[in-house]
């Protein structure tokens, strides 16, 4: 009796370690074409896009860069995994902040591959209807949010190595510290940069092209695997089938669209597939989980961090959860 139910659980265990294995690699499957392609787009930038670029051909004014970041995100279509590794490079280059933050989140939900895949998978359930909520809600969620960021000091925001604004390191990122004074000392970021500038000055165009497209790859395809796994083992163990009873609720639908987008994070490009299969999920429920989703999931909480301080990470969460619901809402009143 004790063997068998040993041999049962063992049985079980597998079956899970099985399932948390698959939905790990198809998580990191999925991303890895895009993180691929945005590491070549952002050694492309480093090696042919020389920075006083930035300086000259961006607006100055914070409604100038948000329309920027907008028109970007729709003409430079990128996924969520892709535009990290991409607006890192920019920013490290003197893009504006208010451009690079506004073409993070606005790529990923305005670009046309999304457009057209939210059409195509709701062509049966009301296409233009859920296409245009879809557009309307995020773009006024990404004007929110990109406004509220770009009225934040850099060093409150960014990681240290990204404080630059407006083209212009600040002054601690430079060797004349709060005194004026060069005093010479070789800080160890500093010093990092130092070689790294060097490097891009010196180097022939391929090889800073390749350097650049190594050290985006791996610097987010890290946080990439560690969202992947933890994603993977919530998605195996919700309880899906008990979740299709709230779907029509409300309240709670919404609610539980959010949390579906956030557990199982799947590519903007893909996401309305799977939401268009749950029939006995609401409109409002099934707008919420792709409103929600390509701006905040479980894996971008590790991705995000090579951008943004970690209490900057958990304020978009916050606010892209809170702001999504709050816009459904009032979308459709209940």
């Amino acid at each position: 009796m004790f063997s068998n139910l040993s041999a049962e659980n063992s049985l079980i265990a597998s079956q899970v370690f099985h399932d948390v294995c698959l939905s790990f690699l198809s998580i990191v499957l999925e991303g890895l074409p895009f993180l691929f392609l945005s590491a070549v787009v952002s050694g492309l930038v480093s090696a042919f896009v020389p920075p006083s670029a930035w300086a000259t051909l961006m607006p100055r004014s914070k409604a100038g860069g948000l329309g920027i970041g907008i028109v970007t995100g729709f003409f430079m279509p990128m996924c969520e995994c892709g535009s990290v590794a991409v607006v890192r490079r920019m920013l490290r280059q003197g893009l504006p902040r208010t451009v690079a933050l506004t073409y993070l989140l606005a790529s990923p939900i305005l670009n046309p591959f999304c457009v057209l895949s939210t059409y195509y998978a709701f062509r049966s359930q009301h296409p233009w209807s859920m296409v245009g909520s879809r557009l309307t809600l995020g773009l006024i969620l990404i004007i929110y949010l990109s406004w509220s960021l770009s009225r934040r000091r850099p060093q409150e925001i960014l990681q240290e190595d990204l404080w630059i604004q407006d083209g212009k390191q600040t002054p601690s990122l430079n060797n004349e510290d709060c005194c004026g004074h060069d005093h010479g000392h070789d800080h160890g970021h500093d010093g990092h940069h130092d070689r790294e500038d060097y490097h891009s000055h010196h180097s022939p165009r391929y090889l800073r092209f390749l350097h650049a497209v190594s050290e985006d790859f791996i610097a987010v395809l890290t946080f990439l695997v560690i969202g992947a796994a933890f994603a993977a083992c919530l998605n195996t163990f919700l309880p899906r089938e008990s979740l299709a009873a709230w779907g029509q609720h409300p309240i709670m639908g919404p609610v539980l669209g959010v949390f579906l987008a956030q557990v199982l994070c799947l590519c903007s490009t893909t996401d309305a597939f799977v939401i268009a299969a749950f029939p006995t999920f609401s409109f409002a429920a099934k707008l919420a989980f792709l409103v929600s989703g390509p701006l905040f999931d479980f894996k971008l909480v590790w991705m995000y961090q090579v951008i943004f301080r970690r209490r900057t990470v958990f304020w978009l969460w916050f606010n892209i959860t809170l702001g999504t619901l709050l816009l459904i809402y009032l979308w459709r009143p209940i």
